[in-house]
């Protein structure tokens, strides 16, 4: 704090009071004022020695206080900002990656573990984690990891009905049962997307890319390049909704069509059924934090895009009415 005129005005105006107070004694003015000068003049005195007579010394002395605090003050919030610089960056890479590498992201991944994934893909490239990610993923996301995912799943009612067939997916898994868990979840997940926009009625392909755009793309007021929910968008298009052919490879070992088409017969492994259960944690809590606002966009497009798809479906029809009477002519 510094005293500038104020202070001392208000100084003088306590000397008044004081003065006042001691009136009513039965002393002498003069010995009244004696008295007070022998209080107060001292700290008085004091305080006019050591507190700066000019608004510039009082700003010298001010910034030789404050100023090694706000020096200190911004080295710390420099090192905070390179190093979620730094982080973003890493989340960046990772994101890429972690999908070229066959795995959704998962926020629940440790920071360090993330690092260290990401400067060993920089450093030496895909094909060399490739041959550790399986393993490194797996020890990871053990049964207890994945137990305590599942866990968080009972208290979130838009699953409330699905809950007994993610519960027995679940103690498959632990059971290495992996067969019985891949399909049993890949079912589920174009129900849990569409229950949550409360869609009613016929839902195709086009239908379900909408839904995804506005559950992973369009639900944020921010644009975040520490969200994975873009890299998750780009993992269910590219990979559960690979498309197949009969009696050609399969594209992705998470293929929803392949696998639940019969294309695919070989998804009965661990990798696999913990791609699709990581992959589904992450859409039950996106759909779980929707927007309502969201949700009556998307339904509203929805919408737009059926009176289309009508419109077309009728012109279609007539087009053929009219070419049948050509013909009959």
């Amino acid at each position: 704090m510094f005293f500038n005129k104020d202070f001392f005005n208000q100084l003088n105006q306590t000397q008044r009071m004081l003065q006042n107070m001691i009136r009513p004694f039965p002393q002498s003015i003069i010995e009244q004022q004696k008295m007070f000068s022998k209080i107060i003049n001292p700290p008085y005195t004091y305080i006019r020695k050591i507190i700066p007579q000019s608004i510039i010394e009082q700003q010298k002395l001010f910034s030789k206080i404050i100023n090694p605090y706000i020096t200190e003050i911004a080295k710390s919030l420099k090192k905070i900002a390179d190093g979620i610089k730094e982080t973003e960056e890493d989340i960046k890479t990772f994101k890429v990656a972690i999908v070229e590498l066959g795995y959704p992201p998962h926020e629940s991944i440790d920071i360090r573990k993330l690092r260290y994934i990401v400067r060993d893909y920089r450093d030496n490239g895909k094909e060399h984690v490739e041959k550790y990610i399986d393993e490194f993923m797996l020890s990871f996301y053990d049964s207890q990891m994945l137990n305590n995912i599942s866990l968080e799943w009972e208290d979130i009612e838009h699953i409330k009905k699905r809950l007994p067939l993610l519960r027995n997916s679940i103690m498959a898994y632990n059971q290495g049962m992996y067969d019985l868990v891949v399909p049993s979840l890949l079912s589920q997940f174009e129900g849990i997307i569409v229950d949550g926009f409360r869609i009613k009625g016929y839902v195709n392909g086009a239908i379900i890319s909408i839904l995804l755009d506005y559950l992973l793309l369009k639900n944020r007021d921010y644009n975040s390049s520490l969200s994975f929910d873009d890299a998750i968008h780009k993992y269910y298009s590219e990979k559960i909704l690979a498309s197949f052919e009969h009696g050609a490879s399969i594209k992705s070992d998470v293929s929803r069509n392949a696998i639940l088409h019969g294309a695919d017969t070989n998804f009965g492994k661990q990798t696999v059924a913990l791609k699709v259960i990581l992959l589904m944690d992450y859409i039950i809590r996106s759909v779980d934090n929707l927007k309502e606002e969201t949700i009556i966009l998307a339904q509203k497009e929805i919408e737009k895009y059926r009176k289309s798809e009508r419109r077309k479906s009728r012109n279609k029809r007539k087009l053929a009415k009219q070419n049948a009477r050509r013909k009959k002519y």
